[in-house]
């Protein structure tokens, strides 16, 4: 089983309001829809979306499963172990994929998912190099750094995690999709991508 996490609780300081109420420009979808259903169209068995308590009633699409990080102050690390809390055991690897990089492509997911299957890397993730070396998101984490991740100090993060077990087999180039290596974390960022000023959706 292979479980898809967006991480979706920051406060968005930077941006003026929770990332995962920013419209995509595709009429009302907001980011933390566009990200979930990145994830459930590029064929993953189940996707879970955490947010901070005041989204718990936000809209997610269908068959997300909508957890709250009842202290998303603590980090985005703190966001991925309350989903690993409560993880099917079965499951063999999640996807994390941060709520402020929504516009990675379905296949760019699956072309991940299939580096995990074919190698089973501890850690797989999308580089491009266009110019220098450039990661970006989802990352896919096999199970055997599951508790490593849960254990994982939340003042340093998921990153000591994957570069410890980042390796060659583990990098998928992914030149052609832009969206994988799109952060947008600041209004700068977000009318660069789209053209506008940042607008939320309404919780519904």
């Amino acid at each position: 089983m292979i479980t898809g996490i967006v991480l979706a609780a920051g406060s968005g300081t930077r941006i003026g309001c929770p990332k995962a109420l920013l419209r995509t420009g595709r009429g009302d979808e907001s980011f933390l829809e566009r990200a979930c259903a990145a994830l459930h169209d590029s064929g993953v068995d189940a996707v879970m979306a955490v947010v901070a308590p005041n989204l718990a009633d936000v809209a997610v699409t269908a068959m997300t499963r909508v957890l709250v990080n009842d202290d998303p102050g603590r980090g985005q690390l703190s966001s991925l172990q309350v989903a690993l809390a409560v993880l099917d055991p079965s499951t063999e690897a999640i996807v994390a994929l941060p709520v402020d990089v929504p516009l990675v492509r379905p296949d760019t997911i699956r072309a991940l998912v299939a580096r995990w299957r074919e190698s089973r890397p501890k850690v797989v993730r999308p580089v491009r190099t266009l110019r220098e070396t450039q990661h970006g998101h989802p990352v896919v984490f096999d199970r055997a750094v599951f508790d490593d991740l849960a254990h994982a100090p939340l003042s340093e993060g998921a990153k000591p995690v994957v570069h410890r077990h980042a390796s060659p087999s583990g990098e998928v180039t992914v030149d052609e999709d832009a969206g994988a290596f799109t952060d947008i974390d600041t209004v700068e960022e977000y009318v660069e991508v789209f053209g506008r000023l940042p607008e939320a959706v309404s919780i519904r």
